[in-house]
């Protein structure tokens, strides 16, 4: 069953024109945007930038008036 429906799909997308095809491509790329960013935010995913571990060793910054050295610790990810 699975076959056949792949088979005519593929049979419609052969049949199309140019602009059918334009259509139909800009309309499968929206929704799997959507798709991609219903996701992400479902989940509140967090992504956490920070710079290399050699850029923050052994050196002072300066934050509102107050000196803080960080330092770079590996730790396990909580579940």
């Amino acid at each position: 069953m699975t076959y056949e429906i792949l088979l005519s799909i593929k049979t419609r997308i052969e049949k199309m024109n140019e602009t059918e095809g334009i259509i139909v491509s800009i309309s499968l790329g929206l929704f799997l945007a959507l798709c991609i960013r219903l996701i992400y935010n479902e989940n509140n995913n967090i992504i956490i930038k920070s710079p290399p571990k050699t850029t923050i060793e052994n050196k002072v910054f300066n934050a509102k008036n107050k000196c803080y050295s960080l330092v770079a610790e590996e730790s396990k990810c909580s579940s």
